[in-house]
This record gives structure tokens, sequence and C-alpha cells, in this order.
């Protein structure tokens, strides 16, 4: 599994893998990120953001559907703060973080519903 800050780096444009001039201010923002996302879904309590933090280590769930739900999720979210984009870019951006924090919400409790 790929880490978190380099495919945060690297989706987003901010800056190569070997630029790491932004990483602490990135990691800030990816943590901050992950603490919504501990009050839509079960993410791992034990789970400390770092440059060697992998995506797997996020979710007490293998479900590959919430992952790539939370990626998108966090993706969004270090966009919006890091390098805020104006205009109608910024009320898109805004809107699909608010339909994520939607979807996560039902992929956990749907999709992941414990059997009685």
């Amino acid at each position: 599994m790929s880490k978190i800050l380099d495919d945060v780096k690297t989706t987003l444009d901010f800056a190569s893998e070997e630029d790491t001039g932004f990483d602490s201010r990135l990691l800030l923002e990816i943590d901050g990120a992950l603490g919504t996302l501990s009050q839509l879904t079960n993410v791992h309590p034990e789970v400390v953001v770092t440059k060697e933090t992998e995506w797997d280590q996020l979710l007490h769930s293998s479900d590959k559907h919430l992952l790539r739900l939370v990626k998108q999720f966090i993706y969004i979210s270090v966009r919006i703060v890091f390098d805020p984009p104006v205009g109608s870019v910024l009320t898109t951006l805004t809107t699909s973080l608010n339909n994520l924090s939607h979807r996560i919400i039902i992929q956990k409790e749907v999709y992941n519903a414990k059997p009685e």
C-alpha cells in the first residue's frame, strides 16, 4: 500500500515526493482531515500521521470502497485548506466534500453492518 503523504503530494500537484518543504504543513492538514473522518467512520484510534503512514493503517475495516471514499475526502480536504481555489471551484470542492461525508457514513453503516 502507498504512503498517504506521497499520494497527497502527487494527486494534488503540491510538490514532488522529493520536495519536503511543505511536508509538515501537509501532515498537519492530513491529520486534521482524519480528525473529521474519525467522526464519520471508524478511523483507527492508534493511527499517528507521519511521512511513513500508509492508507491501510487508517481503518479497522478492509472495505476497499470505504477506503476509496476516505482517500478522496482527504485529497479534497487538504486541497481546500492548503491551497484554496477561488469562486466556483471552491464551491464545487466544498459540495463534493459534503457529499463525500454522507457517502462515507452510508458506506460505514449500511455496507459494514455486522450481520445479526
